[in-house]
């Protein structure tokens, strides 16, 4: 029974281990694995560094199809500043269209004022021819008649010339002055053969007349009856 109760209380003793040594291994461990880590770190480095480019300032590329459509934008750009400047300005083609009206008014009035010198001119004739029979030194008898014709023509028109007949609304007046006309051209008198009843018309004719004078010098001295008529 003794040895029984012996054995129950019997301890097992172990012994301690080492701190020391634990603590060298694992520095061991640690340096071999630090070790591990540091070299290949120090390659990569010396890789890098073999790599390194240094840069000034940096510089924008712009894609090639981006690029070539600011190309052809410019261009096109260009191209309408050149279409705008060729074109010509509204003003100036306003102001072109304007002159070409006035003077197409202008065309108009001088045929208008034409005709009526014309309608004017078929209403002042000269009748009653009479000369003094008394021919100018400058002019031979055998081409008296003659230019005198020509010379009735002359004055004629540059009767019409001066006449300004009222703005009336009766038709079919018909005035006759009777002018005298001296060698120099001078009308040395007038006055009205026949009257149209009417002064204002009256009064215009014997106006061409004062207007007109001098005339130019006749072949002839005469006097003439100028008819005036609506």
């Amino acid at each position: 029974m003794r040895r029984s109760t012996l054995s129950r209380h019997r301890y097992i003793i172990r012994k301690e281990p080492d701190i020391s040594k634990i603590v060298i291994a694992s520095a061991l461990l640690h340096l071999l694995f630090a070790a591990l880590i540091a070299v290949p770190l120090a390659s990569r480095q010396k890789e890098f560094r073999s790599y390194i480019v240094n840069i000034v300032e940096p510089l924008e590329i712009e894609p090639a199809e981006e690029t070539a459509y600011r190309g052809e934008t410019n261009a096109e750009e260009i191209q309408k500043n050149a279409e705008i400047k060729h074109k010509p300005d509204a003003s100036l083609e306003s102001a072109k269209k304007f002159s070409k009206e006035i003077e197409r008014l202008r065309a108009i009035e001088k045929l208008s004022a034409l005709k009526k010198l014309k309608e004017k001119s078929s209403k002042v004739q000269v009748v009653g021819k009479k000369s003094s029979g008394r021919i100018l030194p400058s002019v031979h008898s055998e081409g008296a008649e003659g230019d005198a014709d020509s010379y009735y023509s002359i004055i004629t028109r540059r009767i019409w010339q001066q006449w300004i007949y009222p703005d009336i609304k009766t038709s079919g007046l018909e005035t006759m002055v009777s002018i005298k006309i001296s060698g120099d051209g001078k009308i040395i008198s007038q006055r009205i053969e026949k009257s149209s009843g009417n002064a204002l018309f009256d009064r215009s004719a014997l106006n061409a007349v004062s207007k007109a004078s001098p005339l130019p010098p006749p072949p002839v001295e005469m006097e003439i009856g100028i008819r005036f008529y609506l």
